[in-house]
């Protein structure tokens, strides 16, 4: 009797651990959940007062739009003493809303062939878009993400 008894504690042991489901550890569940997240996709876009209103599938359009315009807006003031430094009518400028909220403004100078030029236009944008409105980070998963906008610009004086 106490051979059965201490073969079937054996057996029943022994099956128990058969049955064990693998149970993944943090960081394999942690690597499957962020292999399913599209990074390429925010949910929510960067803050801004105008566009807090307008539905989630326009909210691209209506950001993009915002910051075109409020850029467009500083860089009007270019009075025609400086407007002659700069050598292009149109400048595509990458805008960078960071996780911080701090943004970033860089001119792609693709069409500038002159170090010297783009000097002079780096130090007029920087001083238009000095004091550039606060701006929110966009959100994923409820985190704050960095993205970028392109913005093509018209660069204009004051006296057009």
């Amino acid at each position: 009797m106490s051979k059965t008894l201490l073969l079937l504690l054996s057996l029943a042991l022994v099956s128990c651990s058969f049955n064990r489901e693998k149970i993944p550890n943090e960081k394999e569940l942690l690597e499957q959940e962020l292999s399913k997240i599209n990074w390429k996709t925010i949910d929510k876009y960067p803050y801004s007062p105008i566009c807090d209103s307008v539905l989630d599938n326009e909210q691209k359009v209506c950001f993009e739009n915002y910051l075109s315009q409020e850029i467009q807006n500083k860089l009007d003031t270019i009075t025609s003493s400086t407007r002659h430094l700069i050598p292009v009518d149109t400048l595509e400028i990458v805008v960078t809303i960071n996780r911080d909220d701090t943004v970033e403004f860089n001119p792609n100078y693709k069409n500038i062939t002159s170090k010297l030029d783009t000097l002079k236009l780096d130090s007029i944008i920087s001083r238009k878009l000095i004091d550039f409105p606060t701006i929110k980070a966009a959100t994923k998963k409820g985190i704050k993400v960095k993205t970028q906008f392109k913005i093509p610009l018209i660069i204009k004086s004051a006296s057009h």
